[in-house]
C-alpha cells in the first residue's frame, strides 16, 4: 500500500525488521580433518538461493563427503565493519528450490537442522530465536505511513542519504555501518536484557 499515491515503494523485498538468533552447532569430524592441517571448525561456504544450494555438485562433491554441514565466508570490502561472515546452513532437499522440495527428497536429504547438534552428517545445527527489531525503531520511525506521506525518504541513492532521516547515510561507509551495528546491539540489549552477548566465532575461509 505504500506504493500509491506518490508513495516509496515498500522496503526492498519487504524486510520491516532485523531478527536475532542463537545457533548451537556440531559439525561432522570429517570436515574437522577434511582439509589438511587447517582444520577448520566450519566448512566452506556454500551459497543457497529461495532454499536451494546454487553451487554446482554440491550434494556429490560437499554433502555426501562432509555431511550437511554449517560452512562460513569471511566478507572482505571497504565498506563492512570489522569481521563480518555469511554462513550456510543446509536445510532438508538443499538441490531444489523451497516449493520443488518433495516429501521424499525431505526425507532422503534430511539437511543438518536437529533438536540437539551432536555432529552426526544430518545433526549439525540448531536455531532458537534470539528477539528482533523493527527497522523503524532502529532508525528512528515513529510512523512509517506518516514518514512517506510527509514525502521523507530514508534513503536516496542518488544522493547517498535521507531526506528527513539520516540513519543511512554513507551507505557504504564502515564507520557509519559500525555505528549502525552498534546502534543494533545497543536496542537488542534493551529490548532483551537478560540474553547473553555471545562472541562470534572466527571464520577459517
Amino acid at each position: 500500500k505504500k506504493g500509491g499515491g506518490g508513495m516509496p515503494p515498500p522496503r526492498h523485498y519487504n524486510i520491516n525488521r532485523i531478527l536475532r538468533f542463537k545457533v548451537t552447532m556440531h559439525n561432522p569430524e570429517e570436515v574437522y580433518n577434511g582439509w589438511g592441517d587447517k582444520h577448520p571448525q566450519f566448512g566452506p561456504f556454500l551459497a543457497f538461493d529461495h532454499g536451494q544450494c546454487t553451487v554446482p555438485n554440491a550434494t556429490t562433491n560437499y554433502f555426501d563427503k562432509y555431511g550437511y554441514y554449517v560452512g562460513c565466508q569471511t566478507q572482505h570490502g571497504k565498506s563492512y565493519p570489522g569481521n563480518v561472515y555469511w554462513y550456510s546452513l543446509p536445510g532438508p532437499c538443499p538441490a531444489e528450490k523451497l516449493e520443488e522440495k518433495s516429501w521424499w527428497c525431505k526425507v532422503t536429504h534430511p539437511g543438518g537442522q536437529c533438536g540437539q547438534p551432536d555432529g552426526g552428517s544430518s545433526c549439525t545445527w540448531h536455531v532458537d530465536s534470539a528477539g528482533e527489531i523493527s527497522l523503524n525503531e532502529l532508525s528512528g520511525i515513529a510512523d512509517y505511513d506518516k514518514f512517506c506521506s510527509e514525502h521523507k525518504r530514508e534513503f536516496v541513492v542518488e544522493s547517498d542519504k535521507g531526506v528527513g532521516l539520516d540513519f543511512w547515510n554513507g551507505l557504504n561507509d564502515a564507520a557509519q555501518n559500525e555505528k549502525r551495528v552498534e546502534a543494533a546491539k545497543k536496542l537488542f540489549l534493551t529490548k532483551y536484557p537478560e540474553q547473553e552477548d555471545l562472541a562470534t566465532p572466527p571464520c577459517e575461509w
